[in-house]
């Protein structure tokens, strides 16, 4: 029983070794980090050099750069070297230039990652200072009393058509002669025959042919006689 323990324990700490030197091989050692400039107005370009001391069969390092929280370098991979005569494959340098947002005055954080083995993150932080604000101030001249206004700039483009307005009242009727009369038209269709009309005209013509033959009949009846 004692001897399957004993075998138990060698397996796993043969297994964490390997681990702790890959934890240990890449762990970054004396993170530096350095600005040049560290102040200057919103725009600058300032150069991050970041340095890492190395250590004897280190694997890559990734660098990421934040200011202020806005990511400006990410996951740059460090350079591939071999020396020789230290073992060491790969330079722990990076020398990036960023240009600084839009900011206000005053002191603004610049973080430093360094990804190493198993994700895990080594940081450093440096200030770089805004020495003026991202708008223009309203310079006084002596005894309170305001300079002279500048020149009138440039016109500027016309900005877009807005959308029509409403219509607006009708205006008052002219009090002008009336025109000249117009040609006559083109004489349009006959309308339709009304019912009506048609009946009537039925019942004289029958009223008529009565009346005919009752005439015919008293004629002839007068001649018999």
């Amino acid at each position: 029983m004692k001897k399957k323990l004993a075998l138990v324990i060698g397996l796993i700490l043969a297994l964490l070794i390997p681990v702790y030197q890959i934890q240990a091989y890449t762990l970054p050692k004396r993170l530096t980090v350095y600005l040049r400039p560290d102040e200057g107005p919103s725009g600058t370009e300032t150069l991050v050099m970041v340095r890492v001391r190395p250590e004897s069969g280190s694997s890559i390092l990734y660098l990421y750069v934040f200011y202020d929280g806005i990511s400006l370098v990410e996951r740059e991979p460090s350079e591939e070297v071999w020396w020789e005569s230290t073992s060491i494959r790969y330079a722990y340098s990076w020398d990036r230039t960023i240009t600084i947002p839009e900011s206000t005055k005053g002191n603004h954080t610049i973080e430093v990652w360094l990804e190493y083995t198993l994700g895990r993150f080594s940081k450093r932080e440096a200030n770089f200072t805004v020495t003026d604000p991202p708008f223009i101030e309203v310079l006084q001249g002596v005894d309170g009393v305001d300079g002279a206004a500048g020149a009138t700039g440039p016109r500027g483009a016309p900005g877009p058509i807005g959308n029509v307005g409403p219509q607006g009242l009708r205006g008052p009727q002219g009090a002008g002669p009336p025109g000249p009369e117009g040609p006559q038209g083109p004489q349009g269709p006959p309308g339709p025959v009304s019912m009506t009309a048609d009946k009537n005209s039925r019942v004289a013509t029958v009223v008529s042919v009565v009346s005919l033959l009752l005439s015919i009949v008293v004629l002839l009846l007068g001649n018999k006689k």
